[in-house]
C-alpha cells in the first residue's frame, strides 16, 4: 500500500463523513442521485435525438471563395 492510497482513502472517508454529518444528508444525497437519474434518462431518451436534424436551417455562408466580394468582410457603418 502507498502513501497516495493512504492519502486518497483518508480524503474520501473525509468526504464522506461530512456528506452524511448532518440532518440534511439524506436529502443531499438523494437530490444528488436524482439529478444523476434524470440526466442519464435524458441522455438515454429515445425522443431526443443525439445528433439534431439542421436539414430546415437555412443561413447565408456569404459569398463563394474566388467571387467578387469573397474576403471583404463585412462593413461597419462608421467607415
Amino acid at each position: 500500500m502507498s502513501w497516495r492510497g493512504i492519502f486518497a482513502g483518508s480524503l474520501a472517508l473525509i468526504a464522506l463523513q461530512a456528506v452524511v454529518s448532518s440532518r440534511d444528508s439524506a436529502g443531499r444525497v438523494g437530490s444528488g442521485l436524482e439529478w444523476i437519474a434524470d440526466l442519464v434518462s435524458a441522455a438515454l431518451d429515445p425522443g431526443t435525438p443525439a445528433i439534431p436534424d439542421l436539414a430546415g436551417v437555412s443561413y447565408d455562408a456569404g459569398p463563394e471563395p474566388g467571387t467578387e466580394g469573397w474576403g471583404e468582410g463585412k462593413k461597419s457603418q462608421d467607415g
